[in-house]
Parts: structure tokens; sequence; C-alpha cells
């Protein structure tokens, strides 16, 4: 029977040489694959919350000032729910945003390092679509008050609009845009948020004359 051949200092030295180099590439690559789970949880919650944010104004129509008034009636586990590092989702109300401090740990309000997602002001912006249609509805009396003077048709509505109460062609809508008079639809609409003009459907607000 042969006697097996036994190891020596030098090999055991090599093979423990080899293993720590492999080890040591893997570490890097298994620390960057939990923080990418991590940041991919933060993400999820960030996203879930600002959407949160977004029915909550939506249905109270109250602005939100503190991440702590989604507690219980929208967000049953809010204490709890911390990002993957410990620290509690914040708010950067004047940039819309919901955010974790991320893997550094230092406040950037939403940038830098934070992990974040945007949230919509939905108050403001149903109180700017009520506001726009206020206007609308204004240019709409003046425009029936011209269609209600003698010899007064729709067909010269649009050749005869300086007729109309000075400025009110002029109104500039809660975007920043004139209002839109579209005589053949008789259709008078904003082009919304977007601020694509979408003749008179979609995201405007609109009233027909």
């Amino acid at each position: 029977m042969k006697n097996k051949k036994a190891i020596t200092l030098i090999e055991l030295i090599i093979v423990i040489g080899i293993v720590s180099i492999l080890v040591g590439a893997a570490v890097p690559y298994v620390n960057g694959m939990i923080t990418d789970s991590k940041k991919k949880k933060v993400l999820f919650d960030v996203n879930n919350i600002a959407d949160t944010i977004n029915k909550y104004q939506f249905k109270d129509e109250v602005e939100i000032e503190y991440i702590t008034e989604l507690k219980t009636k929208y967000i049953v586990n809010l204490e709890a729910m911390k990002d993957a590092w410990g620290n509690e989702y914040r708010l950067n109300t004047s940039e819309l945003l919901v955010y974790s401090i991320g893997n550094n740990c230092i406040d950037e309000k939403g940038f830098g390092d934070d992990i974040k997602a945007k949230y919509i002001n939905r108050v403001k912006e149903l109180a700017d679509r009520r506001n726009a249609l206020l206007d609308l509805k204004k240019i709409k009396k003046e425009i029936d008050s011209y269609l209600e003077s003698p010899g007064a048709s729709i067909d010269e509505l649009e050749i005869n609009q300086d007729n109309l109460v000075p400025g009110i062609l002029n109104m500039i809508d809660p975007w920043g845009q004139i209002y839109i008079i579209n005589i053949e639809a008789r259709k008078i609409y904003s082009k919304g948020k977007n601020g694509k003009d979408e003749t008179g459907t979609c995201d405007d607000v609109r009233i027909n004359f």
C-alpha cells in the first residue's frame, strides 16, 4: 500500500493564500449586494410613503407638514418604520420630497446621498384648478354677454375680441399661461399644469360656451 503524500508547509501556505485572495475579492461584492438590497428596500418605502401622502392630501385636502400626520389612519406601523440604517424617514416640504438620509447618515434634505421620492402637493393642485375654473367662468360670462349683443355672432367673435372687457383675454392662469379660446369647438381652456396644449382635453382645465 502506498503512503499518502503529506502536505508540506509551503503547500499549506499557498492554499491559505489563495483562499485569502478569493475571500478578499468576494467581500466587496457581497457588501455591494447588501448595500444594493438596502437601497432597494428604502426606495420602496419612500415611494410608498409618497403615494400615501398623495392620497392623504387629496382625500383630506390638507397640506402635510410632518410625516407623523400619516400615523395610524394611513400608515399603521409608522413609528416602527425605519430605513435600512435605523433612521426615521423625513420630509422636505419645500421640495416635496420624502427621503432617507442614506448610508452616510447625513441629512442632506433629500439630496446628495439621500434616497428620495417626490410627492405631489394635491392641495395646491386642486386650488390651482379651482382658480383656473373661476377665471374660465369670468371669460365665458364676458363672451356670453358679447354674443347677446345685437348683431353679434360666434363666427365674428374671433375678429371682434377687442369688444370684450379689456384684459379678459390676457388673463394668466395659475401656471403662468394665457387662456385659450377655441371658437370652432366653442371651448375656453387652460393648458393646465403640464403646459401642453391638448385642445381642451386630458389635463386641460376647460369650459364650454
